[in-house]
């Protein structure tokens, strides 16, 4: 009779248990060892700009073997159109020449792979995501977000946290001002403005001619009777803004 027996322990049962300790153990090693697995990972907030109503992510997911993958997604992409990314050195507001070329987007998605670690990524900030209309005018951007943004979403391994969608919130533009002229929102939030004047109206972040206290919060050169502009706040910041055409309206905007 062998030890385990004499303690109440048969010998198949104690092989049953060491290939399962066996069977977890080579699991545990597999996963960590998989080409391609997810690491660690930061989901960044893109904003409408010049009134295209895009907005959306842009997901940046470490892979292994030094590889980073970027996902876009935006939601008012018109369709058919292909619309050309990039990585940006500087912010949105204040955009220098293109890092890294993405995959355009179609149908407001694109997937993209980087011969680049995310920390390696993140030590050449400040950079920026940037969407441009199409091809033939580049110069149109149509949505943007800072990395890392006000409103990112750091991720553990296995996958994405993604950045909860916010709220729309209607300002309307009139002869006596905006209204509301106060709105408290939370980061992510989006508000949008109509114009329900007969002329020209500019809404825009303070202080007045510069619009620096809530970048790309900027409607320029204005929306026309009629038209609507959206601006997807990604920072906590209280953000006076005004009319650039008319600057005795104003309001706040305060983001929590």
């Amino acid at each position: 009779m062998n030890i385990f027996s004499r303690r109440g322990v048969s010998t198949p049962m104690v092989v049953g248990i060491i290939v399962v300790i066996l069977v977890i153990v080579g699991v545990v090693m597999f996963l960590k060892s998989t080409p391609g697995a997810d690491n660690a990972g930061v989901t960044v907030a893109l904003g409408a700009q010049n009134n295209s109503n895009e907005s959306g992510t842009a997901k940046f997911i470490e892979k292994e073997a030094g590889k980073l993958k970027v996902v876009l997604a935006l939601t008012g992409s018109p369709a058919g159109v292909s619309e050309p990314a990039h990585i940006h050195a500087g912010s949105c507001v204040n955009l220098g020449g293109p890092k890294y070329t993405l995959t355009p987007l179609v149908g407001g998605k694109s997937e993209t792979m980087l011969d680049i670690t995310l920390d390696q990524l993140l030590s050449e900030l400040p950079l920026a995501v940037n969407v441009h209309k199409s091809a033939t005018e580049a110069s149109v951007y149509v949505s943007c977000g800072n990395i890392p943004g006000g409103n990112t979403a750091q991720e553990g391994n296995g996958g994405v946290v993604p950045v909860a969608q916010g709220k729309t919130y209607a300002i309307e533009i009139t002869a006596a001002g905006f209204k509301p002229s106060k709105l408290t929102i939370a980061t992510g939030d989006t508000v949008e403005f109509t114009n329900k004047d007969t002329i020209p109206h500019w809404p825009a972040s303070g202080p007045h001619p510069a619009h620096t206290t809530c970048p790309g919060f900027d409607s320029t050169p204005g929306i026309n009777p009629g038209a609507t502009y959206s601006h997807t706040f990604t920072e906590a910041n209280v953000c006076p803004m005004h009319d650039h055409l008319k600057t005795s309206i104003t309001g706040t905007i305060t983001v929590q």
